[in-house]
């Protein structure tokens, strides 16, 4: 990796009299959001400047260093800054990158400003729920040491004028907690505390030293006036500022491209009311887009691919087909159009609950055959009934003497009396009727 410097110009002050303490450090900041800063055209290449740069005594140094990937991969940018010398209170500037290469994650998040039908956002800005949103970026953190005093706004700011690529990373690092229990003042006689003044519409403590002020804080003359107060901003110390994370985009070409600083690069003092501007200088840098041999240069769960980290297409699990065993026969589906209900009863061999399974099946059932049996009633003449009566006639013997013997050998035995005409009459009298039932037909 090699590197490239842009020296800061001449110092400068920005000057308001009305400006609250909470924003002291970042009033520099909002000063130049809307000036131009062209990034320079991106760079291919692998020659920079010279390594070893004539920085003046005296001057803040801020650099950025990126870590070679393959496409489809991360760089982590990490900026530095040296020469400090414990008098820093904030510090802004802008990375520019080719947009063909990387791309960094961002999201929409307020600003801060309100926003109404009648009052728009400023810039490109867009008004949601009265708040102002702007895109601003979430892939970089600050260092751990200024995580507590200080706080980041990364931005990617698009300016109309300026060509689509390369584009801008703004970063800016500020004072997280300056005056929160300040007391807002009109004369000295308003602020409270002791040993309190009204410099300038806040109530500050006033010192002849830093040892006089709350720890973080630095006894600083103000300007124009004879008079020396505490400073409640956080010096920012040397050493890393933060770290971003770039993504390479996959079909990012192999080879070498730069991350530049543009003009705008300004590091403020903690001078109050208003920071004075320290000289800067920013030394940028190279980064390598290389193949990569092995998934261990990719990001999870991206798999190298012909030299480009990609997500993995997935591998459709095989089916597994059985061909041995024995031939299962299905069982045929019967069809009702009724329903009936089939309650098992199930006889676990081990303790448990008891399970009622009703199974809900349909049954067709086979029509029965049958031959019906004809029944024929014949019509015809009505026929007539004519009994025949036989009668046979016994003789009866009057008077006595042996019994006469027929020639079958049996005895006929004489009537006595009347009894034989009794029997006659009653053999008589069904006769008769049948025969005057068959006169009457």
């Amino acid at each position: 990796m090699n590197s490239v410097v842009f020296a800061g110009g001449d110092r400068f002050r920005i000057r308001s009299a009305t400006v609250a303490l909470s924003a002291l450090a970042v009033a520099f900041v909002t000063s130049v959001a809307n000036a131009q800063f062209p990034c320079p055209t991106p760079t291919m290449s692998t020659t920079g400047a010279s390594v070893g740069l004539d920085i003046p005594a005296s001057t803040v140094t801020i650099s950025v260093t990126g870590e070679d990937a393959p496409p489809g991969g991360v760089s982590t940018l990490t900026a530095n800054m040296a020469g400090g010398n414990g008098g820093v209170g904030s510090v802004v500037f802008d990375i520019c990158f080719d947009r063909d290469v990387f791309s960094i994650a961002q999201a929409d998040m307020p600003t801060g400003g309100t926003c109404s039908d009648t009052k728009p956002c400023p810039g490109g800005q867009v008004c949601s729920s009265g708040m102002c949103l702007a895109p601003f970026v979430t892939a970089c953190d600050l260092a751990d040491n200024l995580a507590q005093d200080h706080k980041l706004t990364a931005s990617v700011p698009e300016i109309p004028e300026n060509p689509d690529n390369p584009i801008r990373l703004r970063l800016a690092i500020t004072n997280a907690t300056a005056g929160p229990n300040v007391e807002e003042c009109e004369t000295d006689e308003n602020c409270t505390g002791q040993d309190e003044v009204c410099p300038f519409g806040k109530c500050l403590h006033t010192c002849s030293g830093d040892e006089n002020c709350p720890q973080g804080n630095r006894c600083k003359t103000i300007e124009g006036q004879q008079i020396k107060v505490c400073s409640p901003i956080h010096i920012i110390p040397d050493g890393d500022l933060v770290q971003c994370t770039f993504d390479v985009l996959e079909e990012a070409p192999f080879q070498t491209t730069s991350l530049d600083f543009t003009s705008l690069l300004e590091v403020a003092d903690d001078g109050i009311p208003v920071p004075s501007a320290l000289p800067a200088v920013g030394v940028g840098d190279t980064v390598n887009v290389f193949m990569c041999t092995s998934d261990n240069q990719c990001p999870t769960p991206k798999v190298c691919v012909d030299g480009r980290c990609r997500v993995p297409t997935p591998t459709p699990t095989p089916t597994e087909t059985f061909t041995g065993g024995p031939t299962n026969t299905p069982t045929p589906t019967r069809t009702n159009t009724g329903t009936f209900t089939n309650t098992p009863t199930l006889s676990p061999t081990t303790a448990g609950p008891t399970n009622t399974e009703t199974p809900t099946g349909t049954v067709t059932p086979t029509k029965p055959t049958s031959t019906p049996t004809e029944t024929r009633t014949a019509t015809g003449p009505t026929a007539t009934f004519t009994p025949t009566l036989t009668v046979t006639a016994t003789r009866t013997a009057t008077g006595g003497g042996a019994q006469k013997t027929d020639d079958d050998s049996c005895q006929i035995r004489p009537a006595a009396g009347g009894d034989g005409l009794r029997a006659w009459l009653l053999l008589l009298a069904p006769a008769a009727i049948a025969w005057r039932r068959s006169r009457k037909r």
